[in-house]
């Protein structure tokens, strides 16, 4: 899906070692933003596959658990690690939320984007669409409708 999406390189990190694989990719520099909206374990991970001078973006903790990052990996990679609260935005700067959605809405028209919805549920069908969250069997987003 990812590929389909327009990703230049996949990685399955159920299948492969996803820092070997980050630093294959990068000529063993590693990447220079991480977006990360799992923590837990997979962080574990991540923070590893950062590249001198990088930024690591917390976006939130799907995977369950807050992870610990090291400061002494934060000095010796001159990176930063940045939080991402956006839901803080709608009461602190809701000018900013305004402005990105219209801009998304205007990427959506211009056909530049294109939300990818793994299933439509009515409400009968939520406990399903909240079985697909749980046991991560889908990709993209799951729409509920009356």
């Amino acid at each position: 899906m990812c590929a389909r999406q327009g990703a230049d390189h996949t990685i399955n990190y159920n299948t492969q070692d996803l820092v070997d694989e980050v630093k294959r990719l990068t000529d063993g520099k590693g990447a220079n933003v991480i977006y990360d909206p799992v923590g837990g374990d997979i962080f574990e991970q991540t923070k590893r596959c950062v590249a001198w001078d990088g930024r690591i973006i917390i976006v939130g903790f799907a995977g369950g658990s807050i992870p610990k990052i090291e400061c002494n990996r934060m000095l010796l990679k001159n990176c930063a690690v940045i939080g991402l609260a956006w839901g803080q935005y709608i009461e602190r700067a809701p000018e900013k939320v305004n402005s990105v959605q219209n801009h998304l809405y205007n990427l959506l028209d211009i056909g530049a984007i294109s939300p990818v919805i793994y299933s439509t549920l009515t409400f009968e069908d939520v406990h399903s669409g909240l079985d697909l969250l749980e046991n991560r069997g889908f990709y993209g987003k799951i729409v509920i409708t009356r």
